[in-house]
């Protein structure tokens, strides 16, 4: 079918269905969603179980390892990796890859079934486990609710209103609080006023328990209805707490109101907070409770913002003064600014090439291709991106501006095709539709290589092929849809823009001075063919040397307008301890003129609020800050300034500061992993954990050398004595008891206030509290049998001091203890490079062996990942270079260009200093479709001049001047159209990469390319030459 000539006889319909496509994009722009990264799934989910008063091993062995088992059953999980610390098991369930966000409800529902048959499995004493199969949900609104002047419960009825006003707000998916205490009912007593009425501690827990029940009562038959008994006794206040008559050995002999003694009579009772707290927040160094929302797939961020920021301002009216809305992090504005540059970037690239066309083609033929190759196939494509699910964000909109090069190819073949021909003589109804139709499949196939360059990327099934799984269909909606418009919008903008020559005789197109001096360059490299291909040779190989010493990385740090800060003090600090040893670094933090806040986490990592930031584990001994700064430009100086300030301090505390990556990142960038059989030694594990942070810390290049298993904890031992407990008829369970009690507190009921359940502890005055190591002997223990307690040192021996391991990771049921590292003015490959063959040096036993994580393993498996796309790629592309050429010889002198292009992607590397990155190395992949879509059109006009020349000189010094001004401004086109890019730091390596490996590859696909045909070809046509 002849597309050209269809469409060109149909100019109306043409021109109509051009103009509802550029309108359909202009609406679906605006309706499309907006997001600053790809929505992204975390294949993980956390499966937490408590396990009160075991130890660390007691965990492991009894509770982790039994989920475990359970859970390697599955054949959808990837690796399991957990942490068992004292009483309780944390595990992450890492599933497949190839397990999309569109399949794994259904891969939760089976983990929780293998959870829940693996229940029965659990030692008595541990808790139900939990299962959160949202671990990966992103939180791209956190707000904290700062309260000054008012306490957690007061602030806590606010940031409740609050919630749910958020909650309600279109487009909203969830909102989670964050940092709330843990609200209680504290009856404190006295031990010794207990004793001197005849009361245990046991009398007021079993009162609670018999009097705060919540009981059935059957119902009344009344005539036809049947009523509901309701017996009331329940409490509704502390006073009715207070009121309860204690119910104990001698209660029966109290006669009047006199004699009867009430709550009230041995405890005071009052609203407190859990000790210890579980977390704690400060924003500014204000009290706070955090609000974290989350969007619903698609929503547009911006919208969302925009009506959630309504919202506040509505709120904030209602709310007394001294509380305080403030936003820690605003995906919205991140969003917006981020389309914002983006749309800038592609209207600069759209201008840029507009302009480079206009010079080297005139207005007429800049205008066709402009508007028919260029703005049409954009608009169209935002239309079809929108119809098929796919947003605005990073990697869709730098894929357009990848892509928009390679769009005009096609419409200057076209236009400048129909432009030659009507100067040497052809009508211009016949020049035009022979411009179009002639070359279409040539072009076609071209297109298609262009388009399966990129096919790895969708063929990556890893999750950085998810993240970036747009880029491939975005490049092929771009390209598909520009060679469509090409046979068709084109042609009819030909007709009707083009002018035919006055004079009928036809015109040299290709005479001047560039083209005579192109000539002869041609002429001179055929001649020395030979010469010529081996000065290419050693370039290359050259380029390869030199390769080497390009630095390498992941990805690279974001543009956002924070940094982190992690805070680790030794493992078994009371979280109280990091609280107070915070306050002085954000003090000295918001004295800095260009930070405008500061947030701490404290107890554990904040939600995840950036995809890339995964949120630390709940530990006492850590915090997180989240810096906010006045520019990105501050981000950098202030960073590294914080640090050598942090690294004078104490050496008992680790502080690192971090940047945002984009794109997928490490926690830490450097990790080597002990992997030893499931129930290796313990101290074999530290020991060779100590040996290898011992060889990373001797390296310049590293710091904030550790292992995860963290420093041996102390912890206080007192021995039982079974027997001189037998005489007091007091079991353990009655010591530990009274141990908590003491301590922490003992829960001995439950406070019902409104929809809240708020627990009731009991615990000692605080005069039995003070100095609790000293006194701990003479804490009252009692039985539930004996009317009298015995002190605590009666059946027990002298405390004493002990370490334990308070963590122990497993990596897929193996014990694993890993190093980690941050890089030191280095990249984590640089410091892999320099500490890795020392750490395989190692002697390690049998049974264990190394391997290593953090950006090695990332970018490894997203390396790995591209493998299975590379074949039908490949395939692909040398079935349609021998279908289009009918021929191996053109395929094979197409495809020993394209390394050539390395020579110009090692200079530009090294010159500007860039890393070549993940996104760097899949620009060298796209390089290669770009690079055979021009050989294409070469070889094409070599087969055509051929047959109309005497010999293979002519033919290939006239195929490559004719192509010279098409192929130049295609590169031109895509080599200026990415430079918007380089402003961007996610794009920046592959702009490089695309830039300096196109300028070169076309010198190569114009100079190289005839030069290895005239060589590859047979000696007596060669002669010819």
């Amino acid at each position: 079918m002849n597309l050209a000539q269809w469409a060109v006889d149909r100019a109306k319909v043409t021109w109509t269905a051009a103009l509802l496509l550029s309108m359909a994009g202009v609406i679906a722009y605006f309706q499309m969603g907006k997001l600053e990264d790809p929505e992204f799934t975390i294949k993980a989910a956390r499966v937490i179980t408590l396990y009160p008063g075991a130890t660390a091993e007691e965990v492991e062995l009894e509770v982790t390892d039994r989920l475990e088992r359970a859970l390697q059953e599955m054949e959808q999980v990837d690796r399991l990796t957990s942490v068992s610390s004292p009483g309780m098991s944390n595990i992450e369930v890492r599933i497949q890859s190839q397990y999309w966000s569109d399949r794994l409800p259904q891969v939760w529902d089976e983990l929780r079934r293998k959870v829940n048959d693996a229940q029965d499995d659990l030692p008595p004493g541990a808790q139900p486990t939990q299962v959160h199969d949202d671990y990966g949900d992103v939180f791209g609104f956190l707000l904290a609710v700062t309260s000054d002047g008012f306490d957690y419960a007061d602030l806590k009825q606010y940031v409740d209103d609050v919630k749910k006003a958020l909650a309600l707000v279109d487009g909203v998916a969830r909102v989670e609080k964050w940092g709330e205490q843990t609200r209680t009912v504290e009856l404190t007593v006295s031990s010794s006023r207990l004793a001197e009425l005849g009361l245990s501690v046991n009398d007021v827990q079993r009162t609670l328990d018999i009097q705060n029940q919540v009981l059935h009562t059957g119902g009344l038959e009344v005539g036809g209805q049947r009523l509901r008994v309701e017996l009331t006794g329940e409490f509704t206040s502390l006073d009715d707490l207070g009121d309860l008559i204690l119910i104990g050995r001698d209660s029966h002999r109290a006669r009047n109101d006199r004699d009867t003694l009430r709550m009230r009579d041995v405890a005071e009772i009052r609203y407190g907070y859990r000790h210890p707290p579980r977390w704690i927040m400060r924003h500014d160094g204000k009290p706070a409770i955090g609000l974290a929302i989350s969007n619903q797939p698609g929503v547009n961020v911006v919208d969302l913002g925009r009506d959630l920021d309504a919202t506040l301002q509505r709120i904030n009216t209602t709310l007394p003064i001294g509380i305080e809305i403030e936003r820690v992090a605003w995906q919205a504005d991140l969003v917006a600014e981020a389309t914002r540059n983006f749309m800038l970037s592609l209207i600069v690239a759209v201008g840029i090439v507009l302009i480079v066309l206009g010079l080297a083609m005139g207005i007429r033929l800049a205008f066709i291709v402009g508007v028919g190759g260029l703005v049409t196939v954009i608009l169209a494509s935002f239309a079809i991106m929108h119809a098929t699910g796919i947003d605005l964000h990073r990697v869709s909109l730098g894929a357009l501006v990848i892509a928009l090069g390679m769009m005009v190819d096609n419409a200057i073949v076209v236009s400048e095709g129909a432009l030659v021909r009507m100067r040497q003589g052809q009508r211009k109804r016949e020049a035009v539709i022979d411009a179009a139709q002639r070359p279409a499949w040539m072009l076609f196939g071209a297109t298609a290589l262009a388009i399966a360059a990129f096919l790895p990327i969708y063929f990556n099934v890893d999750d950085v092929g998810e993240f970036l799984q747009s880029l491939f269909q975005v490049v092929a909606i771009a390209l598909l849809v520009s060679w469509l418009l090409s046979m068709t919008l084109v042609p009819v903008m030909c007709m009707a823009l083009l002018k035919e020559p006055r004079n009928d005789s036809s015109q040299d197109l290709y005479t001047g001075r560039l083209f005579n001096a192109f000539r002869t360059a041609m002429r001179w490299a055929i001649k020395r063919r030979l010469a010529v291909s081996l000065t290419a040779l050693i370039l290359v190989v050259g380029a390869g040397v030199a390769f080497q010493l390009v630095p390498r990385t992941f990805f690279p740090d974001a543009t956002r307008h924070q940094f982190m800060i992690d805070y680790w003090s030794l493992q078994g600090t009371r979280i109280e301890t990091v609280s107070e040893s915070l306050r002085e670094i954000e003090a000295a933090l918001l004295t800095e003129s260009e930070i405008t806040s500061v947030t701490s986490f404290i107890g554990q990592g904040p939600p995840r609020f950036y995809l890339p930031v995964t949120p630390e584990l709940p530990y006492a001994s850590y915090a997180h800050l989240i810096v906010n700064t006045t520019s990105v430009d501050a981000v950098e100086q202030l960073a590294s300034d914080l640090q050598r300030q942090f690294d004078q301090r104490s050496t008992d505390e680790m502080i690192r500061v971090r940047r945002f990556v984009v794109g997928k990142g490490a926690t830490w960038p450097f990790e080597a992993r002990i992997v030893g059989p499931s129930e290796a030694d313990l101290i074999t594990m530290r020991q060779l954990g100590e040996q290898a942070r011992e060889i990373v810390s001797t390296s310049h290049r590293a710091r904030d050398v550790r292992t995860n298993w963290r420093e041996l904890t102390p912890y206080a031992v007192l021995p039982f004595s079974q027997q001189r407990a037998n005489w007091a008829d007091v079991t353990r369970a009655d010591v530990a008891r009274a141990i908590l009690r003491a301590t922490d507190g003992t829960p001995v009921g439950i406070y019902r206030e409104d929809e809240d359940l708020l627990p009731i502890v009991l615990r000692h005055k605080p005069m039995e509290r003070d100095d609790l190591v000293n006194r701990l002997t003479s804490v009252p223990v009692r039985s539930l049998i004996m009317p009298f307690a015995v002190p605590l040192g009666a059946v027990t021996d002298d405390l004493q001091l002990a370490a334990e391991n308070s963590l122990i990771w497993r990596r897929n049921r193996h014990r694993t203890i890993t190093v980690q590292a941050g890089p030191n003015d280095a990249t984590a490959d640089d410091l892999w490079q320099e500490v890795a063959p020392q750490l395989e040096a190692m002697d390690l036993p049998s049974g264990y062996q190394l391997e290593f994580g953090g950006e090695y393993e990332d970018s490894r498996d997203a390396r790995h990942g591209l493998i299975p796309g590379l074949p039908p790629a490949a395939l692909i592309i040398v079935l349609v270079l021998i279908a289009l050429f009918n021929g191996f010889r053109p395929a094979l002198i197409t495809l020993a260009i394209l390394p050539v292009a390395l020579i110009g992607i090692a200079a530009a590397l090294l010159a500007t200093g860039t890393h070549f990155t993940f996104l760097a190395l899949l620009g060298v992949i796209s390089l290669a479709g770009m690079m055979i879509k021009n050989s294409i059109v070469l070889i094409d006009q070599i087969n055509l001049e051929k047959a109309e020349s005497n010999g293979l000189h002519d033919a290939l010094v006239n195929a490559s001047t004719a192509r010279l001004r098409p192929i130049v401004l295609a590169a031109g086109t895509t080599v200026l159209g990415v430079t918007p890019l380089l402003a961007d730091v996610f794009w920046r390596s592959m702009a490089i990469t695309i830039m300096s490996g196109l300028t070169v590859g076309a010198i190569a696909t114009l100079v190289l390319l005839p030069v290895l045909y005239a060589l590859f070809n047979r000696p007596a046509e060669a002669n010819k030459a």
